[in-house]
C-alpha cells in the first residue's frame, strides 16, 4: 500500500488493489469527497431487510460509517431501517442500519447492470469493528 503525504485538491488517488477472498479490491480517497474516512470499493452480495421484505442487493463500497448498496429497484428509501446481512468466510454478520441517501443509478461491473444506489449508515456498535477486522480500513 502506497503512503500519500498529501493530497492536492479533486485528486483521486487509488491504492494498489489487493485480494481478499477472492474479490479484487481498491481503498480510494478522495479529497472532495462527503466522507471523513476511506471506503474500500467492492462489488459483492448482500442481503437487506426492510419493512418492503429480504431481497438481495449488491455492495458497492465499504466505510466504517455504512455501506453503498445496489438493488434493482427503488425499493430502499431514505429513512427506511434495514438489516443488512454480510457474509466473510462462510459466516453471517448482520447489522441494523437506516438509509441516509439515495444515490440514483449505479452501474455494478459484476452484474454487467444499472442498480439503484443507495447508502446505509449502520448503526451497531460491532460493525466498526467487524469492517475494520474484515476489510482493513
Amino acid at each position: 500500500m502506497h503512503v500519500v503525504d498529501s493530497i492536492a485538491a479533486a485528486t483521486i488517488f487509488l491504492f494498489k488493489p489487493c485480494l481478499i477472498d477472492h474479490t479484487v479490491i481498491s481503498m480510494i480517497s478522495l479529497e472532495n469527497d462527503k466522507r471523513a474516512g476511506l471506503r474500500l470499493k467492492q462489488e459483492r452480495v448482500v442481503g437487506v431487510t426492510s419493512d418492503a421484505g429480504s431481497r438481495i442487493a449488491y455492495m458497492i463500497d465499504v466505510s466504517r460509517g455504512g455501506v453503498k448498496i445496489g438493488t434493482p429497484a427503488r425499493s430502499l428509501h431514505p429513512g427506511a431501517t434495514v438489516e443488512l446481512v454480510m457474509e466473510k468466510g462462510g459466516e453471517r454478520f448482520p447489522f441494523k442500519g437506516r438509509v441516509v441517501r439515495d444515490d440514483g443509478a449505479h452501474y455494478i461491473d459484476r452484474i454487467r447492470c444499472t442498480a439503484n444506489a443507495v447508502f446505509i449508515k449502520i448503526e451497531d456498535i460491532r460493525y466498526a469493528t467487524f469492517v475494520s477486522d474484515h476489510y482493513f480500513i
